[in-house]
C-alpha cells in the first residue's frame, strides 16, 4: 500500500513539473512580491511589478488577516527613479480572513489589484509607497 501512495504522489509531482515547464511563458516578473505594509485593522498588502503579455502592470495581493469583512482602502505613489509618478487610490471590499491576489489571468473581480503602469516607466526600477485610509 505504502509503494502504491508514493508512486501516486511521485506521478503528481512530475506532471505538476512537466505542465510548468511545458507552458508558454504568459509573464515577465521584474520585482516579486513584497510587502508593502499592515494596516492597523489588520490588512496586509503586497505587490510585484510584471509584464502581463505587452503591458507592465503592478499586481497587488490584499489579505484580510482580521475577523470581519471591511474594505481595505488604501493609496498607492509609484514612482520611478528619474522622478515620474503616478498614484491610484484602491477600495477593495474583503472577507474576513480573505486574500486576493492579482495576476495576469485574474477575471473582472480583481481588475482593482491590476494596475497599468504608464509608458516611458522602467518597470524593474519603480518604488511603490502605500497609505491607509480609513
Amino acid at each position: 500500500m505504502r509503494k502504491i501512495v508514493l508512486s501516486l504522489v511521485m506521478g503528481l509531482i512530475v506532471s505538476a513539473v512537466s505542465a510548468q515547464t511545458d507552458a508558454p511563458q504568459k509573464e515577465t516578473v521584474y520585482q516579486d512580491w513584497l510587502k508593502l505594509g499592515e494596516s492597523s485593522n489588520h490588512v496586509d498588502v503586497f505587490y510585484r511589478v510584471v509584464k502581463c503579455e505587452s503591458v507592465n502592470q503592478v499586481h497587488l495581493l490584499v489579505f484580510n488577516e482580521s475577523g470581519i469583512d471591511q474594505l481595505a482602502k488604501f493609496s498607492l505613489l509609484i514612482a520611478d527613479e528619474n522622478g515620474k509618478r503616478f498614484t491610484r487610490n484602491i477600495t477593495f471590499s474583503t472577507k474576513n480572513a480573505g486574500m486576493y491576489q492579482a495576476d495576469c489571468g485574474s477575471d473582472a473581480s480583481l481588475k482593482d489589484l491590476r494596475i497599468n503602469v504608464p509608458e516611458g516607466y522602467d518597470p524593474a526600477r519603480l518604488d511603490v509607497k502605500i497609505t491607509f485610509n480609513f
